[in-house]
């Protein structure tokens, strides 16, 4: 589900046992940041077909393509000079979840009532109130950005090896993770189905005016191939 035009949630087909999902949440005004999220999205869709592993050099050269393609893109146009994304790629594949991140777009894990945080903020350490979170503005790394300012992207990279049960996923831009707690966060996976709605709109009604993305999907092994089934 998007907010608006500035961020993309996406699933899509790589092959047979591969299940990659990805949120990428644009920065730079609501022009640059629709371009920006939208190249982000485009390239790791044609990109990630070439990714057939968890390599952490595959998954960090990919993320730094994606980057210097939006620099090459700000070069072709001044209106979006800055513009940048952050991105969260999640991938499933046979018995193992890799999750990659830059910025603060989060993924999360959700098993036997269990939600634990699989990604990992881009943002400064508090220095006031360490119950409150840094906004988005102040992430500490994105993919694009300033052109005179860029370096190489580092993105944070780690591996799961998947539980033979049911089990599930949820991604989200900050315009859900700034406004719905993570105590919140299972209500999605309660009752018979996955359903996002209703902390959209609370997202929505406690002051949430940034773009929101979320992807949320419960998967259930198949026991002789060991490659989950999205449900």
């Amino acid at each position: 589900m998007n907010g608006d035009f500035e961020s993309w949630a996406q699933d899509f087909p790589v092959g047979p046992g591969i299940i990659p999902l990805v949120i990428a949440d644009g920065l730079g005004g609501h022009r640059g940041g629709r371009i920006a999220s939208g190249f982000v999205i485009n390239e790791l869709t044609v990109k990630f077909r070439e990714i057939r592993s968890s390599e952490t050099t595959s998954f960090s050269d990919l993320i730094n393509g994606v980057s210097s393609g939006l620099i090459g893109l700000m070069e072709g146009d001044p209106n979006v000079v800055g513009m940048g994304s952050t991105v969260v790629l999640v991938c499933v594949e046979q018995s193992t979840l890799t999750v990659v991140n830059v910025g603060d777009s989060r993924a999360y894990f959700f098993d036997r009532g269990q939600l634990i945080q699989i990604s990992v903020d881009d943002v400064p350490e508090p220095k006031a109130d360490p119950k409150v979170r840094p906004r988005s503005a102040a992430i500490t790394q994105a993919l694009g950005g300033t052109a005179s300012l860029q370096k190489t992207v580092v993105p944070h990279i780690r591996s799961f090896e998947l539980p033979m049960r049911e089990w599930s996923l949820l991604l989200c831009s900050d315009g859900i993770s700034d406004f719905i707690s993570d105590s919140e966060l299972p209500e999605v996976f309660d009752g018979n189905k996955v359903d996002v709605i209703p902390l959209v709109d609370r997202a929505l009604a406690t002051g949430g005016l940034d773009n929101i993305s979320i992807i949320a999907a419960s998967f259930r092994p198949l026991t002789r191939s060991r490659t989950p089934r999205i449900t």
